[in-house]
């Protein structure tokens, strides 16, 4: 199991089962990145920065920006480019 979830049949219906939650995000973040000339989301951005385990001010200290601005990032769900993925 490489993707943190597994599809099982119960009472002959198919059922997801999470059974390692951290991995599933680590699945979900690296196809949000890995995207070829895709936007992210103000929804994705906080996704991501909560997986990696940041602060707003941490992730604005390592993008070199402000606490606020990733705050209006995250809450105005403006997209951004993602720059340098697949390709």
């Amino acid at each position: 199991m490489m993707n943190g979830f597994e599809r099982d049949v119960y009472d002959g219906e198919e059922v997801i089962t999470i059974r390692d939650i951290e991995s599933l995000h680590t699945v979900i973040g690296m196809k949000i990145v890995s995207r070829d000339n895709s936007f992210l989301s103000g929804k994705e951005i906080r996704f991501l920065r909560k997986v990696l385990d940041l602060t707003q001010e941490e992730l604005a200290e390592r993008i070199k920006s402000e606490a606020q601005t990733v705050a209006r990032w995250e809450e105005d769900n403006l997209t951004f480019r993602i720059v340098g993925g697949k390709g």
